[in-house]
């Protein structure tokens, strides 16, 4: 009969129950899980079976709900951002602070909870080799996901605020918010260029 992480490591043992509670507390506030249901009952109670492929086909699920609500948090905030680019509490508060706050949080409290268990060393990730290793991990994967999802949530909104003071045509405002959505970088560089030669047209006018 396989042990179980309760008697075998006491101390991982609270380490699986708090962030057991922690994943079913996010996923039953999403509306996606009830808490009744038994495997969310051995989540939070930490008695999962070690060896057992089930614990392992639960944390990959976990995660992939972790992923799918940080990105409907994330497509919402975007979704205000271009549709009120000016409004200061969506630009300056809820873009730029409050959903980048939140997403960060949830990362924190993943990487934390993976280094604490003996995740990647900073060895392996000096490497395309190690990445491809580090990134195997469904929860590590989604946690450097939520790390592009906040950077191009808060660039994003100093995009729209400047747009905005500047003037710039809506088109050319929403092009760059949408390729900074999707394609981060690209987006920032278009907006640099839109603002360049904007400012030129300034000063030529001037």
């Amino acid at each position: 009969m396989p042990g179980r992480i309760r008697s075998a490591n006491p101390g991982g043992c609270g380490r699986v129950r708090f962030w057991g509670a922690f994943q079913a507390g996010i996923v039953r506030t999403a509306g996606h899980a009830d808490l009744g249901d038994p495997q969310w009952r051995d989540i939070a109670s930490g008695s999962f079976p070690i060896g057992d492929s089930r614990f392992f086909g639960r944390l990959s699920r976990m995660a992939e709900q972790f992923f799918r609500i940080t990105n409907t948090v994330a497509l919402l905030g975007w979704i205000a951002l271009l549709a009120l680019p000016g409004n200061k509490r969506v630009s300056g508060m809820l873009c730029a602070v409050l959903l980048p706050g939140a997403l960060a949080a949830a990362y924190a409290a993943v990487i934390v909870w993976k280094l604490a268990a003996g995740g990647p060393s900073p060895d392996e990730l000096g490497s395309i080799a190690g990445l491809r290793s580090a990134f195997a991990d469904d929860w590590v994967f989604a946690a450097a996901w939520t790390h592009y999802l906040v950077f191009d949530m808060v660039v994003g909104a100093w995009i729209a605020r400047d747009a905005v003071r500047l003037r710039m045509p809506w088109p050319v405002r929403t092009v760059c918010l949408v390729l900074t959505f999707l394609l981060g970088p690209i987006g920032f560089l278009l907006h640099l260029v839109a603002r360049a030669i904007k400012a030129r047209q300034v000063t030529v006018d001037g």
